[in-house]
């Protein structure tokens, strides 16, 4: 899992600002607990991120999207 969100690590930091909005929408019930919303926060931000990015270089041109075609081929 850490292998898969350092490989994905600049995808994640571009996709963070369009998910954030979000988030407090989600969890907004957890605004009295701080530790709770960081939790599910932090969840929630790979979990999306790591599903957009998977779907995402399963096609050879949003690849770039990724920034992972230059570096290595793990389409096999």
């Amino acid at each position: 899992m850490t292998k898969r969100i350092a490989s994905y690590g600049s995808f994640i930091l571009l996709f963070f600002p369009i998910i954030a909005p979000y988030l407090f929408s989600f969890f907004g019930f957890l605004e009295e607990q701080t530790a709770l919303l960081f939790i599910f926060g932090l969840l929630f931000i790979l979990g999306m991120s790591l599903g957009v990015a998977e779907i995402l270089n399963q096609y050879t041109l949003t690849r770039f999207l990724l920034a992972k075609a230059f570096f290595t081929d793990d389409t096999k």
